[in-house]
Parts: C-alpha cells; sequence; structure tokens
C-alpha cells in the first residue's frame, strides 16, 4: 500500500484511537495527514510552462 493511501486512511477526528497512534501504525508521517494536498500549479514541476496561466 502507498504512502497516500495510508495517509487517506487515517480517521480524523479519531475516536477511539488518536491520529498520532494511526499514523505510527501505518508508518506515515503526521504532517502529512495535517497537511493538505497541495494544488497543481505554479510551482508544480508537472504542469508544462505553457499550461500555466499568465499574469
Amino acid at each position: 500500500m502507498s504512502a497516500p493511501e495510508r495517509r487517506a486512511r487515517v480517521e480524523r477526528p479519531a475516536a477511539e484511537v488518536s491520529v498520532r497512534r494511526q499514523c505510527a501504525l501505518l508508518n506515515v508521517a503526521r504532517s502529512g495527514v495535517y497537511r493538505p494536498e497541495p494544488e497543481p500549479g505554479a510551482d508544480d514541476p508537472r504542469v508544462k510552462p505553457e499550461d500555466k496561466p499568465r499574469r
């Protein structure tokens, strides 16, 4: 199972098991759980220069 899949399994807010414990059990960093996924944009290397919006 990949890291994004494991991260998606963490339940927030956690009633029975804390987020800290879930992250330890799933072997994922807590910062990855709390930090939102970056949106593709100006800083995304996968976006070609011609696909970037002009200012």
